[in-house]
């Protein structure tokens, strides 16, 4: 992997991911399945970011203003994850292009999931290499030092 902080490709035996030059972002997940939490965590971690962790929906939106990617559990006491979607969507205090993702194993109902304003879904049960694109796809690239 490279180490010069000029970005690269990293190779094993099971994922190719392109990594780019980037500040640290803030990540907030919001879920109640500990597990989740830990491993997902733990991964973005791995990457350099920053993670913020939500044990409600209330709290999701109270935190979520601060995020650059948003992991919203479905299953959220207060507000579940289609609320805490709706509502941070609504909010003047977070981006439009925030990127707000449901952590769910099982596919939402498309129209329940489109009038949420979620932007993707992503798997509980996941791999590292899904977690390193993920982060590839959502997150800015740092401004090239000039």
């Amino acid at each position: 992997m490279p180490t010069d902080g000029e970005g690269g490709v990293f190779l094993n035996s099971t994922c190719v991911v392109l990594i780019r030059r980037r500040s640290v972002s803030t990540i907030l997940v919001a879920t109640i399945d500990s597990q989740a939490f830990e491993s997902l965590s733990s991964e973005i971690q791995g990457e350099g970011h920053d993670v913020l962790w939500a044990g409600d929906g209330k709290e999701a939106c109270d935190l979520a203003p601060g995020a650059e990617l948003v992991f919203v559990d479905a299953a959220l006491p207060i507000f579940d994850g289609f609320e805490v979607a709706t509502l941070l969507r609504g909010d003047p205090d977070v981006p439009r292009d925030l990127p707000i993702l449901l952590l769910a194993d099982d596919a939402a109902e498309p129209h329940l999931f489109e009038r949420a304003g979620f932007t993707g879904q992503f798997r509980k049960s996941h791999s590292y290499c899904d977690v390193r694109e993920l982060l590839s796809t959502h997150l800015r690239a740092a401004p090239s030092p000039e």
